[in-house]
């Protein structure tokens, strides 16, 4: 047995702790979480033997933080609750769901992406936070570079479960130009360039053309992210104007080019 959110009924018999013909009491130490904390139990009737006492076991997700209790002592889900009363003890875990959240590792600044969770089937709630602020979710982006902390509260019938992760945001992809001036780039040399914050392309390539000729030519870009130009292979040569562009597969917005002038 789990103790869902919901109120429960606490039925000890004890026989032995009916000493008087009067309704008596019995007291119920409950803990959980390194804390306890101590209820009554009321007899019945007059010389029953049968102590009872409600017990509410309390969920409440406001915002980004889930809540439980149990008769008003704080615990986490999945928790071991003990009930100890007169030498006789029972142990229930809290109900929890096990959600599991998938997600991309990396996203583009302002790249739209869905929060899917697995392990709940059709839950009744669905509760997302990034950066412990709620959002409309599943579908969110992410304003700013860095990592971003995505959380989600599920919930399926009275039970709750939470799951979080991580996500990376890129900034704009940029085209780096290593050991030349792109104003006034040697014509004869073999240019390196590198491209950064395109970690999440998983096969980058860059179109390369000399200003004035037709199609451009696809060069592929190294897994350390970077790649050369050769300009004489393009039929480049001093006053001419290469152009090279970028442009990410699954977010056409995060784009860049750069125009290389030889001399």
């Amino acid at each position: 047995m789990e103790l869902g959110c919901g109120t429960y009924t606490v039925h000890l018999e004890a026989p032995d702790l009916d000493v008087t013909c009067a309704t008596e009491e019995v007291t119920l130490n409950l803990v959980g979480g390194g804390k306890s904390v101590e209820l009554t139990l009321v007899e019945t009737a007059p010389a029953s033997g049968i102590f009872e006492a409600p017990v509410g076991v309390e969920c409440r997700c406001a915002g980004c933080a889930l809540e439980t209790t149990v008769a008003g002592l704080p615990v986490s889900l999945g928790a071991k609750v003990g009930f100890v009363a007169e030498g006789v003890q029972l142990v229930l875990p809290v109900a929890r769901l096990e959600p599991e959240l998938e997600l991309p590792a990396q996203v583009d600044v302002g790249q739209e992406f869905t929060v899917e969770i697995k392990g709940v089937e059709e839950p009744d709630e669905l509760r997302i936070c990034v950066d412990g602020n709620p959002v409309h979710g599943p579908t969110v982006s992410l304003a700013e570079a860095g990592p971003h902390a995505i959380s989600a509260f599920v919930r399926r019938g009275s039970n709750w479960g939470t799951a979080a992760a991580t996500v990376m945001a890129l900034d704009r992809t940029e085209i780096v130009p290593m050991g030349f001036d792109p104003t006034e780039a040697p014509a004869e040399t073999v240019l390196q360039l590198a491209l950064r914050n395109a970690t999440d392309d998983p096969d980058p390539v860059v179109y390369v053309g000399k200003i004035g000729k037709g199609c451009p030519e696809k060069i592929g870009v190294s897994k350390s992210h970077t790649f050369t130009v050769d300009p004489t292979a393009l039929g480049a040569g001093p006053g001419d104007v290469i152009w090279i562009y970028y442009e990410d597969p699954d977010f056409p917005a995060d784009h860049t080019y750069l125009l290389v002038y030889l001399r």
